[in-house]
């Protein structure tokens, strides 16, 4: 079996070696790049071609969001992780309309980094637990996530592993075969416990 290709971008060598040794730990991922600002990451990700990209939001010379927005416009295979350490309806509006399938808070990266590469790798999106409450409680002032239409087309679902609980969108048929998400809160499916 292929290995899953992880490129992983943050100007912090510290955050960035901490990342990667909790990722080379896990069976069957490789990662293929190390970058430490947003022109190499982009730079990095059109030569290696990696299944995903982890993305600092604040790194020097071209930040995250603009990094994940290059990146999808020329390679529109790998699936993008933003790591920051904010959590603003502005900032989680803006990361959604880049594109980008996960959003994890570098203070939860050590709970939950393994979880969202393990639910983009599935392709569904992943955001930490209050950044999906926002996502699901429709409080980004529109009625639901920028989800792209490459993203409904690859299946993506809304995962989060706040208490073992996973979110997933419901998928509504319309007439002559269309699909739309709905994300109201009562067709959202919030499910059973995950077991481990």
């Amino acid at each position: 079996m292929k290995p899953l290709r992880i490129l992983v971008a943050d100007d912090h060598e510290i955050v960035r070696r901490g990342l990667v040794d909790l990722l080379k730990a896990h069976a069957g991922w490789e990662v293929c790049g190390e970058a430490h600002d947003g022109r190499e990451a982009v730079d990095m990700a059109n030569k290696l071609k990696p299944d995903i990209v982890i993305l600092d939001i604040h790194m020097p010379n071209l930040n995250g969001l603009e990094a994940a927005r290059q990146m999808l416009f020329g390679n529109s295979l790998s699936k993008v992780l933003i790591l920051t350490i904010e959590d603003s309806d502005e900032l989680v509006r803006a990361v959604l309309n880049a594109g980008a399938r996960g959003f994890v808070l570098k203070s939860d990266a050590t709970r939950d980094l393994v979880a969202a590469v393990e639910a983009l790798q599935s392709n569904k999106a992943f955001f930490t637990s209050r950044v999906a409450e926002m996502v699901l409680g429709g409080h980004l002032g529109h009625s639901g996530p920028a989800v792209s239409r490459r993203q409904e087309r690859q299946g993506g679902g809304l995962s989060s592993r706040n208490n073992g609980y996973v979110h997933r969108p419901a998928v509504l048929k319309r007439p002559h075969g269309k699909h739309s998400t709905s994300w109201s809160g009562t067709a959202t499916g919030i499910g059973p416990r995950i077991s481990r």
